[in-house]
């Protein structure tokens, strides 16, 4: 038996946290900027407790116009500052309701700049040391987030998408390509099932790249969110793969 965890970005105004919920392992939510807000955040952490799933925060940048998944300027001093806000909301109503915060992952165009830029990767691990070091980040396997995390002697976890195309370079395709979300539940078991058992996933040139994971990302903005998760799960049963 093989055994893995499947995170789920969450809290970010689709319907169906509830039932996502029961095929997941982790829960990366919205700390209230890019989407979100105190009620959606306590209702999803209270969901997570009651479903054994280990709770996260999924900050973004302060940009709900465009969901957080477009690049702006933001300096590393600036960055800092926007975290420790998001943290500490999402610790405050996660600790009220009797759970603890086990992982961060960085949401849409932030996940990328902190993978791409060194002084904003840097940032990023300097909030997570200086606001609780025994923090999980879930982050790409490529990139600086990935490098600088573990220099700092951070527990980092490889993370892979199931629902997402990669190029040859380790990257996403960008989202406005037209075949950058795998949309097809049998593509998504098929990506996943590549990764786990030969560590490998094939780009959108067809050409082969090596990838391993620890933790495996689903969206909650997939119009057939929970009918994949439901699939994957039982899917990936059949084949002696628990999600935990």
């Amino acid at each position: 038996m093989t055994f893995i965890d499947i995170n789920c970005d969450i809290a970010e105004g689709f319907p169906y946290d509830q039932e996502l919920m029961k095929y997941i392992s982790s829960a990366n939510i919205a700390c209230g900027f890019h989407a979100g807000d105190h009620q959606t955040m306590r209702r999803t952490v209270k969901l997570a407790l009651e479903n054994s799933v280990k709770i996260g925060g999924h900050p973004g940048l302060d940009d709900r116009k465009n969901f957080g998944r477009k690049k702006r300027n933001i300096s590393p001093e600036d960055l800092y500052s926007l975290l420790l806000f998001q943290f500490g909301a999402l610790f405050a109503i996660t600790k009220a309701e009797g759970g603890h915060l086990h992982h961060i992952k960085a949401h849409g165009a932030l996940y990328h700049m902190i993978n791409e830029e060194v002084d904003l990767a840097k940032a990023f691990c300097h909030s997570i040391i200086n606001f609780d070091p025994h923090l999980t980040i879930y982050c790409p396997p490529y990139g600086q987030l990935h490098t600088i995390g573990n220099s700092f002697g951070l527990t980092i976890k490889k993370e892979v998408f199931a629902d997402r195309t990669y190029r040859k370079d380790g990257s996403l395709v960008p989202r406005e390509k037209e075949h950058a979300m795998i949309t097809r539940k049998e593509e998504a078991l098929k990506q996943l099932l590549l990764v786990i058992t030969e560590e490998k996933v094939m780009c959108e040139d067809n050409t082969e790249l090596a990838l391993s994971g620890d933790t495996f990302c689903l969206h909650s903005d997939q119009p057939q969110a929970a009918s994949f998760a439901k699939y994957l799960r039982k899917q990936l049963g059949n084949h002696q793969i628990r999600i935990m």
